[in-house]
């Protein structure tokens, strides 16, 4: 009988998350083993959700223009037709994804203890990836440290800290769940250092992204049919300020080319300058506007690795406003550093290179494969490590 491994990480309606379900779904399987995502719905309990709220108040006393901002991004969206209803055909595109290419358990778990007490039937349990041991996101939510399970059946497959150093009010929570785990893996190289300095560990290794272990080919074969024809530069900005704007429309008035917009923070491109706004695009849709992009322009992890899996030119940038989600800037900048894509960052203070198109994806190419090639070797051992001591 085929073994059956049950997958937990956060899971909401974000390309990034939903694919690298999937992509740690279909890895699994290529080893040979049933695989479940767990669907664990992490309801955040009121002082968490008020947290939520003093980091935004926070930000705002920091910055006063953000508050007026949020504001004016709020109410144009509300008023705009186009974007209601490509928020509803986003929904509706999220929706289908996750009940059509992601395994889910057909037990809901709300709780901890619901985990506990009903998810006991299978072979192994594998958290990751995304933020999930982020304590600033999660607040070292024991259920993302596979604490309901049997010790010797969790394994952690390249879950993200996504922080340069640990709040001290975390450290020892976050030692306390990590230790028990018998297979430990992140997805940040900087992470290792923070975690085995934190356990006393040495058995702690770097994997890739979930999404870095398929290959274009597998992605190809999940992307939607394209829907946008002509060169483009793509603009995907989660979070952006005046001077990617400015370098995104020099770019467009010098190779003479349009952009095309994913509307995250769509006001970050001015609507005035002809930029098609993408108001409904789906995780599969996402993967195709990439992979058809001349040039992509983004500050988003997925979309900087989308741009090297389907080799497409791109420019990552510096995050710098005020909040939670810049601080995780090191995940890109990590990844980038180790696949000597260094000079594809760009920031205020850095001209960006002379020709966007001229870069060789070959020694790139060569190092995401050994990655690759460690990243697979640890997670079928994990995985052959987990289930045998529990069919003993």
């Amino acid at each position: 009988m085929t073994k059956k491994i049950a997958g937990l990480s956060a899971i909401f309606n974000n390309r990034g998350t939903v694919l690298q379900l999937y992509a740690l779904q279909e890895a699994v399987k290529k080893l040979g083993y049933d695989y479940e995502v767990i669907n664990y719905m992490n309801i955040r309990p009121f002082g968490q959700r008020m947290l939520g709220k003093w980091n935004l108040i926070s930000t705002c006393l920091q910055d006063p223009g953000e508050l007026r901002r949020r504001f004016l991004r709020r109410r144009a969206r509300t008023n705009s037709q186009p974007y209601r209803e490509g928020h509803e055909k986003l929904l509706q595109k999220y929706k289908h994804f996750l009940s059509h290419d992601i395994q889910l358990s057909e037990n809901c778990y709300k709780s901890f203890e619901e985990l506990k007490d009903g998810c006991t039937s299978y072979d192994a349990y594998v958290c990751g990836s995304d933020q999930i041991w982020n304590p600033m996101v999660y607040f070292n939510n024991p259920a993302y440290f596979l604490a309901f399970a049997p010790q010797s059946k969790r394994i952690a497959y390249a879950p993200s800290v996504a922080l340069s150093s640990i709040p001290t009010k975390y450290r020892e929570g976050m030692k306390q769940l990590i230790s028990p785990i018998p297979h430990v893996s992140v997805r940040e190289q900087s992470s290792v250092k923070i975690l085995q300095e934190l356990t006393g560990r040495s058995d702690i290794f770097s994997v890739v992204d979930p999404t870095m272990l398929l290959t274009r080919d597998d992605w190809n074969e999940c992307a939607a049919p394209a829907s946008i024809q002509g060169p483009y530069i793509l603009c995907y900005i989660i979070e952006s300020d005046a001077y990617v704007r400015q370098r995104v429309q020099m770019l467009a008035q010098r190779f003479k080319m349009p952009i095309v917009a994913i509307a995250l923070n769509y006001l970050e491109i001015d609507d005035s300058s002809g930029v098609q706004q993408v108001f409904d695009a789906g995780p599969k849709d996402f993967l195709t506007l990439i992979r058809n992009a001349e040039l992509v322009c983004t500050d988003s992890f997925h979309g900087t690795v989308f741009s090297i899996l389907f080799q497409r030119p791109f420019y990552s940038f510096q995050r710098y406003a005020k909040t939670a989600s810049s601080k995780t800037f090191s995940r890109i900048s990590d990844m980038l550093q180790s696949l000597s894509l260094a000079s594809r960052l760009v920031n205020r203070d850095t001209p960006m290179p002379e020709n966007p198109f001229d870069i060789n994806f070959e020694e790139p190419q060569r190092l995401l494969q050994q990655q690759c090639d460690f990243s697979w070797d640890y997670l079928k051992n994990a995985l052959e490590d987990a289930t045998a001591i529990n069919s003993k």
